[in-house]
């Protein structure tokens, strides 16, 4: 399954922004996860190392599910904030997490 036209992901891959629309299903959300998970398991820290800001709940949810998904063999935490929700019980997963 080809994501983009090539040249997209090519960029991508080499962390230069992007900006791409595509039908609901077409993989966008795969094709900027997998090079920032490429990048993760070549890099050992400990503590937040991305940000992925989605500008509904539903799509923040659904996006850590499947980054949960691809990186359950990476040895990555997820931990999504969600604004509206008690603070003090999103800092107590995010603690739990790191």
């Amino acid at each position: 399954m080809i994501f983009f036209p090539s040249i997209s992901l090519s960029r991508i891959i080499d962390g230069k922004d992007v900006v791409a629309m595509a039908r609901t299903g077409s993989g966008k959300t795969a094709a900027f996860l997998i090079p920032i998970l490429e990048r993760l398991k070549k890099r050992e820290q400990r503590g937040p190392r991305v940000v992925i800001l989605s500008p509904t709940r539903e799509l923040a949810i659904q996006t850590a599910k499947f980054t949960n998904d691809l990186s359950k063999f990476c040895n990555l935490s997820v931990a999504v904030i969600l604004g509206g929700d008690s603070l003090d019980n999103q800092v107590q997963i995010f603690i739990f997490f790191h």
